[in-house]
């Protein structure tokens, strides 16, 4: 008989995903192989460096829409530094995180972690944290 495994909640993903990614920033040889490079992305999974986040600290009602990995608008510039893929939820879809540093024109940069949760081949921007 096959187990169901339950999805995990948005919180538990965000922490997940936070975990991932302190692993993808320090180095750790185990996730090397989901790191998407920033120039490529690779065949099958979704395209972190074109995905639309809606979700950030600082926007004002409108999205920001990466392009080959980043966003200028009038307000906000947004440059993603690192990313990896990985079923997060455990819902069988490939979902991704993302560090972003973003610029609003104040205070400075800011660091902040992207969680991207996949419906086939499109990712959604469920959660930030700044990081």
């Amino acid at each position: 008989m096959k187990k169901h495994r339950r999805p995990l909640s948005t919180r538990s993903a965000v922490t997940i995903g936070l975990a991932f990614t302190i692993a993808l920033v320090t180095g750790s040889p185990a996730n090397q192989r989901n790191i998407d490079s920033p120039n490529a992305a690779s065949p099958g999974t979704p395209d972190i460096r074109n995905v639309t986040l809606s979700k950030m600290l600082d926007l004002k009602d409108k999205p920001a829409k990466l392009k080959n990995g980043s966003f200028e608008g009038d307000h906000l510039s947004v440059q993603l530094l690192k990313s990896a893929t990985a079923d997060l939820n455990r819902d069988g879809e490939i979902d991704g995180v993302a560090v972003v540093v973003s610029n609003s024109g104040g205070s400075g940069n800011f660091r902040e972690l992207c969680l991207l949760l996949g419906n086939g081949r499109k990712l959604r921007h469920v959660d930030t944290a700044c990081i």
